[in-house]
């Protein structure tokens, strides 16, 4: 899913220490300043730590299993009074194995990490229908509420993603959790295009949350990226973006230059490096999604080790198209900027986005003079450079391969559509 909201630093953190909890202030307070700290558990005070100096305070565990939140409150000022803070909710722990037992034995996962726009939802949606009729299948796509795996994961890992998401929905956590902890007879795979946009330490935390269960396989698809940045920047303006292609380019650009958030999703090369740091021996599968829709499909399955046998229940399973994400005319992006900021002006309401998106824009998709945005020449250049340093350092990478959609198998019966 795409980003909401630029991430904001909480009033409180409130952070996993082991088996136990740590909450803190993100800035020390002014001097002659104290803070006391309390922790709930389900909506209930569990622990407190009384008025001090110290802006950190640990809450040693094991603790029992629940929804966590912390309340800070500072006294001291110049103002007097209590100036009373509070953390966002977190579940702890979040894994529900018992501690201390491993999952290494039990049957592998295939790491699905799709950079945004590469047709994700695409492959999700099939596999989470196709999947669910196939319990002989070698391969299990786990339930998790929904048809990709992101809304389960921004329980445990929201904090670590380079954007504010939706909030996390700790029961659909609590299923997926539950269901990694159970060893089972097949093969797991996991699909989410936020795990793209983890930090190391999301990363970290993420590789503990398979508890010891190995990987099998990292698959990474991605697009060329003077594809993939008009589509990105199309999908920022469904939710209230108001910049130029151009400008959004030239941000992106040049925080893969520099090496910064937010590159590691739209820099595969950049991508592959994190998560190879936390899981140094996984093979790295990068396809490039090149080919038909059915032939990138089928390409991915053979790299999720489903096999040809399985190929008329995946084709059975792809989505409709009211079930892809829509793209946008030049002439519609003009429009859909001109309602965004209408909308920040307060002239419109949100759900004059969603109707014109829904309504006349799907109504008029194809038809007529649809020209898609495109990165001008040097934009598209420099946007080429990095996919070209990006295999160049993949090729050099033991164990990593670099595949296109477009060389995979056809479709029984005809080409790829």
């Amino acid at each position: 899913m795409p980003p909401r909201t630029p991430a904001s630093p909480p009033s409180v953190l409130l952070e996993t220490d082991g088996d136990g909890l740590i909450v803190r202030l993100p800035d020390p307070p002014a001097a002659g300043r104290e803070i006391a700290f309390y922790l709930l558990r389900d909506g209930e005070r569990v622990a407190t730590r009384w008025y001090a100096g110290d802006p950190v305070a640990r809450f040693a565990g094991p603790l029992p299993r629940g929804r966590y939140e912390a309340q800070a409150f500072v006294r001291g000022g110049a103002h007097g009074g209590v100036e009373r803070l509070r953390s966002a909710a977190l579940t702890h722990p979040l894994t529900v194995a018992p501690p201390g037992v491993s999952l290494a034995d039990a049957p592998p996962v295939v790491l699905h990490i799709g950079l945004p726009k590469t047709g994700t939802t695409y492959l999700q949606r099939t596999f989470h229908r196709a999947l669910a009729g196939l319990p002989d299948a070698p391969l299990e796509y786990p339930e998790a509420g929904f048809y990709n795996h992101q809304v389960a994961l921004y329980e445990p890992l929201g904090a670590h993603l380079p954007w504010k998401p939706r909030a996390g929905a700790p029961a659909l956590w609590d299923g997926l959790s539950r269901r990694l902890a159970t060893p089972g007879t097949r093969r797991l795979l996991l699909s989410a295009e936020a795990l793209a946009g983890l930090d190391p330490a999301g990363i970290a935390i993420f590789r503990a949350l398979l508890g010891g269960r190995p990987v099998e396989r990292i698959v990474i698809t991605t697009r060329a990226l003077a594809k993939l940045l008009p589509s990105h920047w199309q999908q920022n303006m469904k939710q209230g973006g108001r910049g130029t292609l151009e400008a959004y380019a030239d941000r992106i650009l040049g925080a893969i230059a520099a090496g910064r958030s937010p590159a590691q999703m739209f820099c595969v090369a950049q991508t592959v490096r994190l998560w190879r740091a936390e899981f140094p021996q996984a093979p790295v599968a990068v396809l490039v999604m090149d080919g038909g829709q059915e032939q990138n499909l089928l390409a991915f399955a053979d790299l999720c080790g489903l096999g040809a046998a399985h190929d008329a229940a995946l084709l059975r399973s792809v989505p409709t198209a009211s079930e892809q994400n829509l793209s946008f005319s030049v002439d519609e992006c003009r429009q859909l900027i001109e309602i965004n900021e209408a909308i920040a002006r307060g002239q419109l309401d949100v759900a004059a986005r969603k109707q014109a998106i829904d309504g006349f824009f799907q109504a008029r998709e194809g038809a007529g003079d649809y020209r898609k945005p495109e990165l001008d020449a040097a934009r598209a250049q420099a946007a080429q450079a990095v996919d070209r340093e990006s295999r160049a350092a993949l090729a050099a990478l033991p164990g990593c391969q670099w595949l296109h959609g477009r060389d995979g198998r056809q479709p029984a019966g005809g080409a790829s559509s």
